[in-house]
């Protein structure tokens, strides 16, 4: 079992809360939506025998509150959340990655 860790990471605009558990190279786990990273709970203990699992909640979403008042949220902006975060975790390998979009837009994904 593998209990996670969880801490924040402080981006341009907002802090975002994260949790990682498990060992091997770092799977980032990016829910869809207003989704936060409880719906990865399950997947996250199942994956993380072969994977470091992390899981996040989108900037102005559940735990990961916005600096100042809310404004349109742009794609280009939680990418870089995204990209800040693995560049933490794993700055020196590449990430695996899933995103709940990417798997509902394409049949064929193997995330």
């Amino acid at each position: 079992m593998h209990p996670p860790i969880t801490d924040s990471l402080r981006v341009p605009g907002a802090t975002l809360r994260y949790e990682v558990r498990g060992t091997g190279p770092l799977l980032l786990l990016i829910p869809g939506g207003s989704g936060d990273s409880g719906a990865f709970d399950h997947l996250g203990a199942a994956l993380a025998d072969r994977f470091t699992v992390a899981t996040y909640d989108a900037r102005g979403a559940a735990r990961s509150p916005l600096e100042g008042p809310v404004t349109d949220q742009r794609v280009e902006v939680h990418s870089d959340d995204a990209y800040r975060l693995v560049n933490r975790l794993a700055p020196d390998g590449e990430p695996y990655t899933s995103s709940a979009a990417a798997r509902a837009a394409s049949p064929r994904s193997t995330c």
